[in-house]
């Protein structure tokens, strides 16, 4: 859109979105005049722009909005002044030109406040005879919702995008996102207090993305450190050729630190991974714990779906190094097969408590009485002494 104004002028919002409307038919004035459409960003170059700054050169601006989408839900009114979203509702759903649906959420209906997504509410698989379930693609989550429950949208397999349109969530139940088609997600974690196992179980899922505000909420080994926080951290995710690959593959919760003599171990939980980060690389890497600065070790407890589809549709080695891992627990990786073409696997017995020395066999390691309490029975579905056990093993 081009406007023209003379020397000393300014602009303002309100023409910018009259403008808008005139090309391209679209009605943006009066959702910002009904409150429906918000303005996020007005940027020039990547920088803050104020629209009353006066104009003596051309302006390139960019101005991004969003716009409140309500319907495609039914709720229930749960008796104390909040209402909790319970399944998808076709004929009051917005649908675009790719046949797919918006699930535009509110913070309010009427006098209630919307606190919660039930659980299975858009699961496909139980909702299998609604209408349309399988074509939601677009859902805006406001920050009243506290909470998603237990496979909210499980097997939902047209959803692309998942958006907040403020930060407030606590709570994500198990499978909440599995199966859907995802490539990113940017989550808000200021609030999020829970995961549940398999929540972002999803195939095409690339990478987490920081929240608006919260671009520098890696807050490994910080000592604004609170214990319970979320947050995203790039790692080592893969090799190509000899080329390591980083990739903002996981989602951490802190779970606290112990000093002894001078040594500070800060344990992790990895919750979930961005499954598909691995789909194009070589081999993939997986870095269980931090043990470069001794004097902060990085411990982690693997947690229950955390890892998935290892090996699946492609060819690739996979190199584990178990630097200091506090637990495993049951079923930390699934749908993995356990014939990937290569293995490379190290561990750290002075932070793995092994008293396992030289080369041996992952079986071994396993079974080691030190580390028995780390690898907890079915830590790697499909793990057999004559599979994945027969690989040579080595210490860091």
């Amino acid at each position: 859109v081009y406007l023209t104004k003379d020397a000393g002028e300014s602009l303002t919002l309100g023409e910018i979105l009259a403008a808008v409307d005139a090309q391209y038919a679209t009605t943006l004035v009066e959702a910002y005049a009904d409150g429906n459409l918000t303005v996020s960003a007005i940027t020039s170059f990547g920088k803050a722009y104020d629209l009353s700054t006066q104009l003596g050169t051309n302006a390139y601006i960019d101005i991004a909005t969003i716009y409140a989408v309500d319907g495609g839900y039914t709720y229930a009114d749960n008796g104390d002044g909040t209402a909790t979203i319970t399944g998808f509702r076709k004929d009051s759903a917005y649908l675009l030109e790719d046949g797919l649906y918006i699930v535009g959420i509110p913070s309010k209906i009427g006098d209630l406040t919307v606190n919660a997504i039930a659980e299975n509410a858009f699961n496909a698989t139980t909702n299998a005879a609604v209408d349309g379930i399988n074509n939601i693609g677009y859902v805006v989550i406001p920050g009243s919702v506290k909470a998603i429950g237990d496979s909210a949208f499980y097997g939902s397999t047209g959803l692309i995008s998942v958006q907040f349109s403020e930060a407030g969530l606590e709570t994500i139940g198990a499978h909440a996102f599995e199966g859907t088609s995802l490539t990113n997600i940017a989550l808000p974690l200021a609030a999020l207090k829970s995961v549940g196992a398999y929540a972002f179980k999803i195939e095409t899922l690339t990478e987490f993305l920081p929240y608006a505000g919260e671009e520098s909420r890696d807050m490994l080994t910080k000592s604004d450190l609170k214990e319970g926080d979320f947050f995203i951290a790039e790692d080592v995710v893969g090799l190509n050729g000899y080329t390591p690959v980083y990739g903002g593959a996981g989602l951490y919760q802190y779970a606290g630190k112990t000093t002894v003599d001078s040594v500070t171990t800060w344990d992790v939980r990895f919750v979930a991974s961005a499954g598909a980060v691995n789909a194009d690389k070589n081999y993939v890497m997986i870095n269980l714990g931090n043990i470069t600065d001794t004097s902060n070790i990085i411990r982690y407890e693997v947690m229950e779906g955390s890892y998935y589809f290892l090996g699946n549709e492609f060819e690739m080695g996979a190199m584990f190094n178990f630097n200091s891992v506090s637990k495993i627990h049951a079923n930390a990786f699934t749908d993995c097969t356990t014939d990937l073409t290569w293995y490379m696997i190290t561990y750290s017995p002075a932070y793995m408590g092994s008293a396992v020395s030289g080369s041996t066999t992952l079986a071994t390691l396993v079974n080691d009485a030190n580390c028995a309490d780390v690898f907890e029975a079915g830590w790697y579905e499909g793990y057999t002494d004559d599979g994945m056990g027969a690989n040579s093993v080595s210490r860091a």
